[in-house]
């Protein structure tokens, strides 16, 4: 049972597991027994990474809300405003916003595998 979850089942956690791993087969059987391997070149260079992507996430989500274009508008607020909210609907905006910031950091973690650059524990 997951103890960071309070609202997960056993049954929910016991069947997620089984889903990865039914994830992690097929990427597995399609990249390295099918030969697709080029097809997974995004998912290496962010797991090649994954901390130092997870950790400059979060720092951009905080820093872009604490400055303030003016005293009432964040960055975030702003980018959110005048980049994804003119397409009209706000579950596209949201989208636009949400792949944009996971395109930014995957030029972080892009950068860093370029330079052979890699955080470890």
């Amino acid at each position: 049972m997951p103890i960071n979850k309070s609202l997960w089942t056993p049954t929910f956690a016991i069947l997620m597991a089984g889903l990865a791993s039914l994830c992690l087969g097929i990427y597995y059987w399609l990249a390295d027994v099918q030969g697709y391997g080029k097809w997974f070149t995004p998912f290496r260079i962010f797991g090649m990474n994954a901390i130092a992507v997870y950790i400059a996430s979060g720092e951009l989500a905080i820093s872009s809300s604490r400055i303030h274009i003016d005293a009432q508008t964040s960055l975030s607020q702003w980018y959110f405003r005048t980049v994804c909210a003119p397409v009209g609907d706000l579950y596209i905006a949201s989208l636009i916003g949400a792949l944009s910031h996971v395109a930014l950091m995957f030029l972080v973690a892009w950068g860093l595998y370029r330079k052979g650059w890699f955080l470890k524990l």
